[in-house]
């Protein structure tokens, strides 16, 4: 497995630093540029952008492929929200609960294409990938 050095990683993580910093990486085949950006139009707070190859694909977050497993940030959600599970259970018992609303605490795994800080995406990266360079 070659990965990058630890000093290589803060480099890495030193270019992402500052608003809008970029940075590219090769990982196991795949040109993978990076992209400080703000989460939102009128948000202090900034999130990782990845372009895998140059470029973005809405269909690497929707359909199970090798860009989504190899990149993509997972997170688990409720299909139902807690104020809309907390209004819809008022006044049942556990047992008239799980005969009308079997799937009430259901989750489903959302995939995005932003990562909220460096830390979690170089474990990712580490977890899912066999070789990793850093490129000028």
């Amino acid at each position: 497995m070659s990965a990058l050095t630890k000093d290589q990683w803060q480099e890495l993580e030193q270019r992402l630093s500052h608003s809008f910093g970029t940075a590219h990486l090769m990982v196991d085949g795949y040109k993978l540029s990076l992209q400080l950006a703000k989460e939102k139009p009128n948000s202090l707070k900034y999130v990782i952008l990845w372009f895998c190859n140059g470029g973005f694909e809405g269909k690497w977050l929707l359909q199970d492929c090798e860009e989504r497993r190899r990149f993509a940030r997972a997170a688990k959600t409720y299909v139902w929200s807690p104020n809309e599970r907390a209004r819809l259970t008022k006044g049942f018992t556990k047992k008239a609960l799980e005969k009308h609303f079997p799937d009430i605490n259901k989750t489903i795994t959302v995939y995005n294409w932003h990562w909220r800080s460096f830390k979690p995406f170089m474990r990712h990266l580490l977890a899912n990938n066999k070789s990793i360079e850093l490129l000028p």
